[in-house]
Protein backbone atom coordinates (compact mmCIF):
# COMPACT_ATOMS: atom_id res chain seq x y z
CA UNK A 1 0.00 0.00 0.00
CA UNK A 2 1.64 3.63 -0.75
CA UNK A 3 -0.20 5.83 0.90
CA UNK A 4 0.00 9.94 0.75
CA UNK A 5 -1.05 11.57 3.69
CA UNK A 6 -1.87 14.79 3.40
CA UNK A 7 0.64 16.44 5.80
CA UNK A 8 3.56 19.12 5.97
CA UNK A 9 6.69 17.45 5.72
CA UNK A 10 8.95 17.51 8.87
CA UNK A 11 10.40 21.26 9.53
CA UNK A 12 14.21 21.93 8.20
CA UNK A 13 16.66 24.10 9.13
CA UNK A 14 16.10 27.05 6.39
CA UNK A 15 19.60 27.60 6.68
CA UNK A 16 20.47 23.96 5.20
CA UNK A 17 21.68 24.51 1.82
CA UNK A 18 21.05 20.87 0.83
CA UNK A 19 16.94 21.30 1.69
CA UNK A 20 16.98 24.26 -0.30
CA UNK A 21 18.44 22.64 -3.20
CA UNK A 22 15.61 19.81 -2.90
CA UNK A 23 12.68 22.41 -2.37
CA UNK A 24 13.70 24.06 -5.64
CA UNK A 25 13.98 21.04 -7.79
CA UNK A 26 10.79 19.51 -5.98
CA UNK A 27 8.29 22.39 -5.93
CA UNK A 28 7.47 24.17 -9.36
CA UNK A 29 7.50 28.19 -9.47
CA UNK A 30 4.23 29.58 -8.42
CA UNK A 31 2.91 32.13 -11.57
CA UNK A 32 1.45 35.34 -11.04
CA UNK A 33 -2.19 34.65 -11.72
CA UNK A 34 -2.01 37.22 -15.25
CA UNK A 35 1.15 34.82 -16.37
CA UNK A 36 -0.93 31.75 -17.09
CA UNK A 37 -2.18 32.03 -20.66
CA UNK A 38 -5.71 32.39 -21.71
CA UNK A 39 -7.07 29.53 -23.89
CA UNK A 40 -9.56 29.43 -26.41
CA UNK A 41 -11.18 26.59 -28.41
CA UNK A 42 -11.46 26.09 -31.97
CA UNK A 43 -15.00 26.65 -33.97
CA UNK A 44 -16.93 23.52 -33.60
CA UNK A 45 -17.23 20.95 -36.70
CA UNK A 46 -19.36 18.87 -35.20
CA UNK A 47 -23.01 19.28 -33.53
CA UNK A 48 -25.91 16.63 -32.22
CA UNK A 49 -28.53 18.86 -31.95
CA UNK A 50 -31.24 16.53 -30.12
CA UNK A 51 -31.90 18.10 -26.74
CA UNK A 52 -30.34 15.94 -24.19
CA UNK A 53 -31.33 17.16 -20.71
CA UNK A 54 -28.66 15.40 -18.12
CA UNK A 55 -25.96 14.00 -19.61
CA UNK A 56 -23.45 12.72 -17.32
CA UNK A 57 -20.42 11.57 -19.29
CA UNK A 58 -19.42 10.39 -22.92
CA UNK A 59 -16.93 8.03 -24.40
CA UNK A 60 -15.65 8.18 -27.98
CA UNK A 61 -15.74 5.35 -30.28
CA UNK A 62 -13.34 4.26 -32.69
CA UNK A 63 -15.41 5.26 -35.51
CA UNK A 64 -16.01 8.67 -34.31
CA UNK A 65 -19.49 7.78 -32.55
CA UNK A 66 -20.44 8.73 -29.03
CA UNK A 67 -21.99 7.21 -26.36
CA UNK A 68 -23.96 9.97 -24.28
CA UNK A 69 -25.08 8.92 -20.69
CA UNK A 70 -28.17 10.88 -20.38
CA UNK A 71 -29.06 10.80 -16.43
CA UNK A 72 -32.53 12.89 -17.21
CA UNK A 73 -33.83 10.80 -19.92
CA UNK A 74 -32.51 7.71 -18.13
CA UNK A 75 -31.25 6.60 -21.45
CA UNK A 76 -27.68 5.71 -22.94
CA UNK A 77 -27.43 7.05 -26.41
CA UNK A 78 -25.20 6.13 -29.08
CA UNK A 79 -24.52 9.41 -31.23
CA UNK A 80 -23.52 9.68 -35.04
CA UNK A 81 -21.94 13.15 -35.85
CA UNK A 82 -21.98 12.47 -39.61
CA UNK A 83 -25.70 11.11 -39.70
CA UNK A 84 -26.73 13.40 -36.52
CA UNK A 85 -28.60 10.42 -35.66
CA UNK A 86 -29.10 9.48 -32.02
CA UNK A 87 -30.08 6.01 -31.11
CA UNK A 88 -30.80 3.90 -28.14
CA UNK A 89 -28.05 1.58 -26.61
CA UNK A 90 -29.79 -1.29 -24.32
CA UNK A 91 -32.52 -0.37 -22.29
CA UNK A 92 -34.29 0.09 -18.95
CA UNK A 93 -34.94 -3.07 -16.38
CA UNK A 94 -32.61 -5.34 -14.22
CA UNK A 95 -31.46 -8.04 -16.67
CA UNK A 96 -28.60 -8.25 -18.80
CA UNK A 97 -28.41 -5.51 -21.70
CA UNK A 98 -30.05 -3.15 -19.09
CA UNK A 99 -30.02 -0.58 -16.47
CA UNK A 100 -31.81 0.53 -13.69
CA UNK A 101 -30.51 4.30 -13.67
CA UNK A 102 -28.08 5.52 -16.31
CA UNK A 103 -24.67 6.47 -13.83
CA UNK A 104 -21.56 7.12 -15.82
CA UNK A 105 -19.33 6.01 -18.43
CA UNK A 106 -15.99 5.08 -18.75
CA UNK A 107 -13.15 4.19 -21.49
CA UNK A 108 -11.28 0.94 -20.83
CA UNK A 109 -9.14 -0.41 -23.96
CA UNK A 110 -10.18 -0.03 -27.69
CA UNK A 111 -14.11 0.11 -27.74
CA UNK A 112 -14.47 -1.13 -24.36
CA UNK A 113 -16.68 0.77 -22.07
CA UNK A 114 -17.12 0.65 -18.09
CA UNK A 115 -20.94 1.64 -17.73
CA UNK A 116 -22.57 2.11 -13.83
CA UNK A 117 -26.06 2.36 -12.71
CA UNK A 118 -26.85 5.10 -10.27
CA UNK A 119 -29.75 2.54 -8.96
CA UNK A 120 -28.66 -0.81 -9.30
CA UNK A 121 -25.22 0.71 -8.51
CA UNK A 122 -24.26 -2.31 -10.66
CA UNK A 123 -21.13 -2.24 -13.48
CA UNK A 124 -21.67 -3.16 -17.09
CA UNK A 125 -19.08 -3.70 -20.00
CA UNK A 126 -19.68 -2.97 -23.12
CA UNK A 127 -17.91 -4.07 -26.53
CA UNK A 128 -18.89 -1.08 -28.73
CA UNK A 129 -22.55 -0.84 -28.28
CA UNK A 130 -23.27 -4.68 -27.19
CA UNK A 131 -23.41 -5.54 -23.40
CA UNK A 132 -21.26 -8.20 -22.63
CA UNK A 133 -21.01 -8.87 -18.70
CA UNK A 134 -22.59 -7.30 -15.47
CA UNK A 135 -20.48 -7.11 -12.35
CA UNK A 136 -23.08 -7.13 -9.68
CA UNK A 137 -23.39 -4.72 -7.00
CA UNK A 138 -22.70 -7.55 -4.20
CA UNK A 139 -19.24 -8.29 -6.08
CA UNK A 140 -16.09 -6.42 -4.40
CA UNK A 141 -15.44 -3.81 -6.68
CA UNK A 142 -19.23 -2.24 -7.36
CA UNK A 143 -19.62 -2.87 -3.69
CA UNK A 144 -16.79 -0.72 -2.34
CA UNK A 145 -16.61 2.11 -4.87
CA UNK A 146 -19.97 2.63 -5.74
CA UNK A 147 -21.04 3.80 -9.21
CA UNK A 148 -19.27 7.27 -9.63
CA UNK A 149 -15.37 6.56 -10.36
CA UNK A 150 -12.51 8.51 -11.05
CA UNK A 151 -11.66 6.45 -14.13
CA UNK A 152 -10.85 2.96 -15.63
CA UNK A 153 -8.20 2.17 -17.60
CA UNK A 154 -7.12 -0.52 -20.19
CA UNK A 155 -4.62 -1.99 -17.74
CA UNK A 156 -8.08 -3.39 -15.60
CA UNK A 157 -7.35 -0.20 -12.78
CA UNK A 158 -10.17 1.69 -11.25
CA UNK A 159 -10.31 4.30 -9.03
CA UNK A 160 -13.01 5.35 -6.82
CA UNK A 161 -13.38 6.86 -3.21
CA UNK A 162 -14.60 5.26 0.00
CA UNK A 163 -15.78 6.45 3.45
CA UNK A 164 -12.56 6.84 6.26
CA UNK A 165 -13.03 4.77 9.20
CA UNK A 166 -16.93 3.81 8.71
CA UNK A 167 -17.63 7.43 8.82
CA UNK A 168 -20.95 8.19 6.20
CA UNK A 169 -22.66 11.42 7.11
CA UNK A 170 -20.90 14.41 5.33
CA UNK A 171 -17.30 12.40 6.38
CA UNK A 172 -14.28 15.05 7.10
CA UNK A 173 -11.75 12.22 5.88
CA UNK A 174 -12.44 10.09 2.70
CA UNK A 175 -10.07 7.69 0.86
CA UNK A 176 -8.46 7.27 -2.61
CA UNK A 177 -8.80 3.74 -3.48
CA UNK A 178 -7.14 2.31 -6.61
CA UNK A 179 -8.76 -1.37 -7.83
CA UNK A 180 -7.59 -4.51 -9.88
CA UNK A 181 -10.52 -5.31 -11.69
CA UNK A 182 -8.54 -8.72 -12.83
CA UNK A 183 -7.18 -9.70 -9.04
CA UNK A 184 -9.90 -7.89 -7.32
CA UNK A 185 -7.89 -6.13 -5.05
CA UNK A 186 -8.22 -2.77 -3.39
CA UNK A 187 -5.17 -0.93 -2.71
CA UNK A 188 -5.40 2.73 -0.68
CA UNK A 189 -3.79 5.71 -2.71
CA UNK A 190 -4.24 8.47 -0.19
CA UNK A 191 -6.37 10.46 2.49
CA UNK A 192 -8.93 13.13 0.73
CA UNK A 193 -10.06 16.05 2.31
CA UNK A 194 -14.13 15.17 2.53
CA UNK A 195 -17.01 17.53 2.69
CA UNK A 196 -17.55 17.70 6.62
CA UNK A 197 -20.25 20.05 7.81
CA UNK A 198 -20.57 21.40 4.06
CA UNK A 199 -21.85 17.98 3.17
CA UNK A 200 -24.90 17.77 5.22
CA UNK A 201 -28.18 18.21 3.30
CA UNK A 202 -31.47 20.23 4.48
CA UNK A 203 -34.90 18.78 4.31
CA UNK A 204 -37.59 21.12 2.77
CA UNK A 205 -41.37 21.05 3.33
CA UNK A 206 -42.60 19.84 0.15
CA UNK A 207 -46.76 18.93 0.32
CA UNK A 208 -47.41 16.66 2.60
CA UNK A 209 -43.78 15.54 2.96
CA UNK A 210 -40.26 17.00 2.22
CA UNK A 211 -37.35 16.98 -0.58
CA UNK A 212 -33.77 16.89 0.20
CA UNK A 213 -31.53 19.57 -0.81
CA UNK A 214 -27.94 18.90 -1.27
CA UNK A 215 -25.54 21.99 -0.59
CA UNK A 216 -24.54 23.73 -2.90
CA UNK A 217 -20.96 23.98 -2.79
CA UNK A 218 -20.60 20.26 -1.39
CA UNK A 219 -16.90 18.75 -2.75
CA UNK A 220 -14.18 17.22 -1.54
CA UNK A 221 -10.84 16.35 -2.84
CA UNK A 222 -10.48 14.61 -5.65
CA UNK A 223 -8.54 11.80 -7.76
CA UNK A 224 -8.58 10.98 -11.49
CA UNK A 225 -7.01 7.65 -13.25
CA UNK A 226 -5.18 9.06 -16.91
CA UNK A 227 -5.29 5.82 -19.16
CA UNK A 228 -1.13 5.03 -18.67
CA UNK A 229 -1.62 4.98 -14.89
CA UNK A 230 -0.74 8.39 -13.42
CA UNK A 231 -2.81 9.30 -10.73
CA UNK A 232 -3.37 13.38 -10.32
CA UNK A 233 -5.29 14.10 -6.97
CA UNK A 234 -6.54 17.58 -7.15
CA UNK A 235 -6.08 19.44 -3.25
CA UNK A 236 -8.37 22.04 -1.95
CA UNK A 237 -7.10 24.58 0.93
CA UNK A 238 -3.75 25.27 -0.74
CA UNK A 239 -5.42 24.77 -4.12
CA UNK A 240 -2.98 22.11 -6.36
CA UNK A 241 -2.40 18.96 -8.02
CA UNK A 242 -0.40 16.08 -6.71
CA UNK A 243 0.81 13.51 -8.88
CA UNK A 244 1.59 9.61 -8.70
CA UNK A 245 3.42 7.75 -11.33
CA UNK A 246 2.31 4.37 -11.74
CA UNK A 247 5.69 3.27 -9.91
CA UNK A 248 4.20 4.50 -6.75
CA UNK A 249 6.33 7.71 -6.50
CA UNK A 250 4.64 10.99 -5.78
CA UNK A 251 5.37 14.36 -6.96
CA UNK A 252 3.57 17.48 -4.48
CA UNK A 253 2.16 19.99 -6.57
CA UNK A 254 2.76 24.18 -5.77
CA UNK A 255 -0.24 26.19 -4.87
CA UNK A 256 -1.73 27.47 -8.41
CA UNK A 257 -2.16 30.87 -8.78
CA UNK A 258 -5.69 31.64 -7.93
CA UNK A 259 -6.58 34.08 -5.83
CA UNK A 260 -9.44 32.88 -2.98
CA UNK A 261 -12.77 34.29 -3.14
CA UNK A 262 -14.78 35.10 0.29
CA UNK A 263 -18.05 33.52 0.86
CA UNK A 264 -20.03 36.91 1.45
CA UNK A 265 -23.91 37.10 1.28
CA UNK A 266 -23.56 38.05 -2.63
CA UNK A 267 -22.23 34.48 -2.98
CA UNK A 268 -24.64 32.84 -1.14
CA UNK A 269 -27.37 34.15 -3.36
CA UNK A 270 -26.03 33.58 -6.23
CA UNK A 271 -25.58 29.70 -5.41
CA UNK A 272 -28.62 29.09 -4.23
CA UNK A 273 -30.28 30.49 -7.09
CA UNK A 274 -28.72 28.40 -9.73
CA UNK A 275 -30.21 25.42 -8.28
CA UNK A 276 -33.67 26.86 -6.55
CA UNK A 277 -36.46 29.46 -6.28
CA UNK A 278 -37.39 28.21 -3.10
CA UNK A 279 -37.13 29.65 0.19
CA UNK A 280 -33.98 27.94 2.01
CA UNK A 281 -34.06 27.63 5.89
CA UNK A 282 -30.92 29.01 7.55
CA UNK A 283 -29.52 25.76 8.68
CA UNK A 284 -26.99 25.94 6.05
CA UNK A 285 -23.54 26.04 7.31
CA UNK A 286 -21.14 27.89 4.50
CA UNK A 287 -17.28 27.99 4.07
CA UNK A 288 -15.57 31.14 4.46
CA UNK A 289 -13.79 30.65 0.80
CA UNK A 290 -15.34 29.18 -2.04
CA UNK A 291 -13.59 25.71 -2.63
CA UNK A 292 -11.43 25.84 -5.75
CA UNK A 293 -13.62 23.05 -7.53
CA UNK A 294 -16.62 21.19 -7.08
CA UNK A 295 -17.13 17.28 -6.86
CA UNK A 296 -19.78 17.65 -9.86
CA UNK A 297 -21.11 20.09 -12.20
CA UNK A 298 -24.80 19.87 -10.82
CA UNK A 299 -27.40 19.78 -13.63
CA UNK A 300 -29.68 23.52 -14.59
CA UNK A 301 -32.37 20.94 -12.70
CA UNK A 302 -29.48 21.31 -9.71
CA UNK A 303 -29.48 17.35 -10.07
CA UNK A 304 -25.65 16.50 -8.26
CA UNK A 305 -25.29 13.44 -11.12
CA UNK A 306 -23.66 16.37 -13.36
CA UNK A 307 -20.35 16.02 -15.40
CA UNK A 308 -17.24 15.67 -13.32
CA UNK A 309 -15.10 18.45 -13.12
CA UNK A 310 -11.66 16.32 -13.40
CA UNK A 311 -10.43 15.58 -17.10
CA UNK A 312 -7.72 14.02 -18.29
CA UNK A 313 -6.81 15.36 -21.52
CA UNK A 314 -5.44 13.27 -24.65
CA UNK A 315 -1.74 14.79 -24.26
CA UNK A 316 -1.85 13.44 -20.79
CA UNK A 317 -2.93 17.39 -18.82
CA UNK A 318 -5.23 17.44 -16.38
CA UNK A 319 -7.98 19.71 -16.94
CA UNK A 320 -9.89 21.35 -13.61
CA UNK A 321 -12.99 22.85 -13.62
CA UNK A 322 -13.42 26.28 -11.20
CA UNK A 323 -16.07 27.14 -9.12
CA UNK A 324 -17.93 29.67 -10.66
CA UNK A 325 -18.68 32.63 -8.20
CA UNK A 326 -20.84 35.78 -7.96
CA UNK A 327 -18.40 37.62 -9.71
CA UNK A 328 -16.93 35.50 -12.50
CA UNK A 329 -20.36 33.76 -13.33
CA UNK A 330 -18.45 31.72 -16.50
CA UNK A 331 -17.21 28.77 -16.76
CA UNK A 332 -13.49 28.69 -16.11
CA UNK A 333 -11.30 25.37 -16.89
CA UNK A 334 -7.34 24.95 -15.77
CA UNK A 335 -4.98 22.83 -17.59
CA UNK A 336 -2.44 21.66 -15.23
CA UNK A 337 0.34 19.51 -16.53
CA UNK A 338 2.31 17.26 -14.73
CA UNK A 339 5.16 19.21 -13.30
CA UNK A 340 1.70 20.96 -11.28
CA UNK A 341 1.90 23.79 -12.83
CA UNK A 342 -1.65 25.70 -14.42
CA UNK A 343 -0.51 26.57 -18.18
CA UNK A 344 -4.07 28.21 -19.11
CA UNK A 345 -7.02 28.77 -18.56
CA UNK A 346 -9.96 27.94 -20.69
CA UNK A 347 -13.38 30.35 -20.38
CA UNK A 348 -16.46 29.23 -21.76
CA UNK A 349 -20.05 30.91 -21.32
CA UNK A 350 -22.20 29.79 -18.45
CA UNK A 351 -24.04 27.80 -20.35
CA UNK A 352 -21.54 25.64 -21.66
CA UNK A 353 -19.36 22.47 -19.76
CA UNK A 354 -17.34 20.23 -21.19
CA UNK A 355 -18.42 16.63 -20.69
CA UNK A 356 -15.20 14.67 -21.59
CA UNK A 357 -12.35 14.03 -24.63
CA UNK A 358 -11.59 12.16 -27.59
CA UNK A 359 -8.30 11.14 -29.21
CA UNK A 360 -8.71 14.77 -31.03
CA UNK A 361 -11.27 16.37 -29.66
CA UNK A 362 -13.56 17.46 -26.69
CA UNK A 363 -16.85 17.72 -26.51
CA UNK A 364 -19.15 20.37 -25.00
CA UNK A 365 -22.65 20.35 -23.92
CA UNK A 366 -24.51 23.87 -24.16
CA UNK A 367 -27.59 24.66 -22.36
CA UNK A 368 -30.48 26.44 -23.41
CA UNK A 369 -33.14 28.63 -21.71
CA UNK A 370 -35.19 25.10 -21.94
CA UNK A 371 -32.54 23.60 -19.85
CA UNK A 372 -32.18 21.49 -22.76
CA UNK A 373 -28.55 20.20 -23.90
CA UNK A 374 -26.71 19.87 -26.91
CA UNK A 375 -23.51 18.44 -27.92
CA UNK A 376 -20.85 19.97 -29.92
CA UNK A 377 -17.56 18.70 -30.63
CA UNK A 378 -13.92 20.72 -31.26
CA UNK A 379 -10.66 20.34 -32.50
CA UNK A 380 -8.36 19.48 -29.66
CA UNK A 381 -5.33 20.46 -28.57
CA UNK A 382 -5.95 23.76 -29.08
Amino acid sequence: MSTCVEKDPAPRSPSSPLWALLLLVATPPVLPAQNVPTLQLEPADAVLDRGFTIVTSVRELADGRLLVADYGENQLYLGDFRSEEVTHVGREGEGPGEYMHVGWIYPLGGDSTLFTDSTLRRWSLLDGTGFVETIARSELLPRTLGPSLGGANASGKVLGTGHHRGTYNAPDTLVLLLADRGEGAVDTVCFLKGPGEFGKNVSLPAGRGSTIFPHPLYTSEQGLLFPDGWLAVARMGSFRVDWRAPDGRWARGAALPFPSILVDDRERRFHLARYTTREIPARFEWPDELPPFLSYTRSPRGNAAGTSTLFATPEGNLLIRRTESAAEPGTDYVLVDRGGVAVGVLSLQSNEAIVGFGARSVYVLATDDWDLQRLRRHPWPL
